[in-house]
């Protein structure tokens, strides 16, 4: 697989900010239970996540673990820490794919 990121499932991008100021970044597939990542950067946490869920779809063919089918349109959605003001974004359609195309260059 290469650097960019495949958008086939939704994406849940989470700040979380610390108490010294800086951030740690998660990322998520709601549809893949349990697959996840973190990283200092949303481009990381995503990086990391490409990683995650490969691993989680070996494992599941692997195991015979049923893959969920992606429900709708692939969506990103990212919450910013209250520290920095409660903030949500979601995108959705060719939005989605600039966007985290964008995120993944970086």
């Amino acid at each position: 697989m290469g650097s960019e990121f495949e958008a086939e499932f939704s994406v849940v991008l989470v700040e979380e900010v610390r108490a010294d100021g800086s951030a740690v970044w998660t990322a998520l597939h709601p549809e893949l239970f349990g697959c996840n990542a973190t990283g200092q950067s949303q481009e990381e946490a995503l990086s990391n996540l490409n990683k995650s869920r490969e691993a989680w779809l070996s494992i599941a063919q692997k195991t015979g673990v049923p893959v969920p089918t992606p429900q709708g349109e692939p969506s990103v959605t990212t919450m910013f820490s209250p520290a920095r003001g409660a903030n949500v974004m979601t995108s959705t359609g060719q939005e989605l794919q600039t966007e985290v195309t964008q995120l993944a260059a970086a």
